[in-house]
């Protein structure tokens, strides 16, 4: 109880305090107010004739400014119209430098017309007056010359282009009197023939001559193991001065074939075969470039590459000179049998047989379907 009673004294005082510091408080706010009210008028008063001097300094910039505006604009103007001054000073001097200039180039001149005259005085104007007519004189007989040059080389143009224009009928009568003479050489080296320019010399006085004949003839063997080109545009004769010519012929081997003769036999000269060989190489080589290419490959070929021939044939073939594909291809069977020492004729047979079937396969390779046919 006694707790409680002082709990509610002190509570008491306190109360007492906080209204006292409370009322304290109020009084001083209310001086203070007072203090300030009297304050106003005084502060308002000032801050009027701030105000006052304020705007009075803010109208005197203004007519500052605008007075430097207008010092501004009239600067403005007074520089252009001095820069105006100014170009039409300029002008001025160069068109009076300009002056001065032409008035100097008028009186060096007019210098150099005095000097001019001064020298011209000094001349005897008779003897110029003479020496002009003769000037006159002589330029109008040059110009007479030259009218008469002119007409002269007018007329020469034309004899010119009218020799041009003959030159040139006489070379079209030229040339095709030309072509017509070489139709007619070729004609008639067709119809005659051309002879190879050497002699061959035999035996027992027998000389020999080709003759080439630019048209074809189809030869036509009697011996039936030997196939010949019939087909070449030309064919040769030889012409002996015994008086017998011989056709000769050509194997697709291009081997010449000459016919027998009794009266010539072991008489002909030796150098005959090798030269006709060579006609009908060359020309092969343009008409017929399958035969020599299968001719050169047969050459180069060995009979030991042959499918089927033993090495008892190679030797007995090898101990007779013959090597190559070639040496058995193109000779007949009989003349085989007949240069092989031991080879019989049933065997020569068989090794032609072996070595044509080689052949075949080669041509097979090498040869189109029209070159096949036509050795056939």
């Amino acid at each position: 109880m006694s707790e409680n009673v002082a709990d509610a004294a002190e509570t008491q005082s306190t109360d007492t305090a906080v209204n006292n510091l409370v009322r304290m408080v109020q009084n001083q706010l209310k001086n203070i107010q007072g203090l300030v009210d009297a304050q106003v008028p005084l502060i308002e008063s000032a801050l009027d004739g701030d105000v006052k001097s304020f705007n009075e300094i803010v109208d005197e910039c203004e007519e500052q400014q605008e007075l430097i505006s207008t010092l501004k604009l009239k600067n403005e103007t007074l520089e252009a119209k001095l820069q105006e001054e100014e170009q039409t000073h300029t002008n001025e001097l160069y068109k009076l430098r300009g002056e001065m200039n032409h008035m100097r180039t008028k009186l060096e001149t007019l210098s150099a017309i005095k000097d001019e005259l001064k020298r011209l005085k000094s001349l005897d104007p008779d003897r110029l007056k003479r020496k002009n007519a003769e000037q006159r004189t002589l330029l109008d007989e040059r110009l007479k010359s030259l009218n008469i040059y002119k007409r002269d080389a007018s007329a020469l143009r034309k004899e010119v282009s009218l020799l041009k224009k003959t030159n040139l009928e006489l070379e079209s009568i030229a040339n095709t009197t030309a072509k017509t003479l070489d139709q007619l050489e070729e004609k008639v080296e067709r119809q005659n023939g051309s002879v190879v320019n050497k002699e061959y010399v035999g035996k027992n006085g027998l000389s020999c001559y080709i003759n080439i004949f630019n048209w074809p003839l189809a030869f036509r063997p009697q011996n039936k193991y030997i196939k010949v080109v019939n087909d070449f545009d030309f064919h040769l004769a030889v012409r002996t001065n015994w008086g017998i010519s011989l056709m000769p012929s050509c194997s697709t081997w291009l081997v010449p074939f000459l016919p027998s003769s009794k009266d010539l036999e072991g008489n002909m000269p030796t150098d005959l075969h090798g030269d006709i060989q060579s006609l009908y190489y060359t020309q092969a080589e343009k008409s017929h470039p399958h035969y020599v290419k299968r001719v050169e490959w047969a050459k180069d070929e060995d009979l030991e590459l042959v499918d089927g021939l033993s090495k008892k044939l190679i030797t007995l073939l090898n101990n007779s000179n013959f090597f190559s594909v070639y040496s058995v291809a193109h000779i007949p069977e009989f003349e085989l049998s007949a240069r092989v020492k031991g080879l019989g004729t049933k065997t020569a047979i068989e090794v032609k047989e072996l070595v044509d079937t080689h052949v075949s396969k080669w041509v097979k390779e090498n040869w189109n379907k029209e070159q096949i046919k036509g050795e056939k």
